[in-house]
């Protein structure tokens, strides 16, 4: 119970030191009327709507993250090798809210961790 708590502490520390915003990368639901879709697909104006802005990807880079990021991931990282389930859902749940504040590029090597614990 202790060593979940732990977890989670760090986990919202870590949440301080990033601004609260939705990444671009993420999934972005489309148009809710059929014949909207329908008629944007006909149009071909849907290779516009997937472009990215040059100013979001400018917005991105100047992002700058504090190194104690790096200290929570890794102790997050951590909680995921731990015996309970309760810390390593905790720990997960707090990897995934971190990681959904990064730019992708740093998201990216956060899942790449992820995935080395696996191995």
């Amino acid at each position: 119970m202790l060593r979940k708590l732990g977890v989670k502490l760090i986990q919202r520390l870590g949440l301080t030191f990033l601004k609260p915003r939705l990444a671009k990368w993420r999934y972005q639901r489309g148009s809710r009327s059929l014949a909207a879709n329908l008629s944007l697909s006909q149009s071909g104006s849907t290779v516009e709507a997937v472009t990215p802005d040059m100013e979001t990807q400018s917005q991105e880079e100047d992002y700058d993250i504090p190194e104690e990021v790096e200290n929570v991931i890794e102790q997050l990282l951590g909680g995921l090798k731990d015996k309970e389930t309760i810390v390593r859902w905790s720990a997960a749940k707090g990897i995934g809210r971190v990681t959904g504040r990064l730019p992708k590029e740093l998201a990216d090597e956060v899942v790449g961790s992820v995935l080395e614990c696996f191995r």
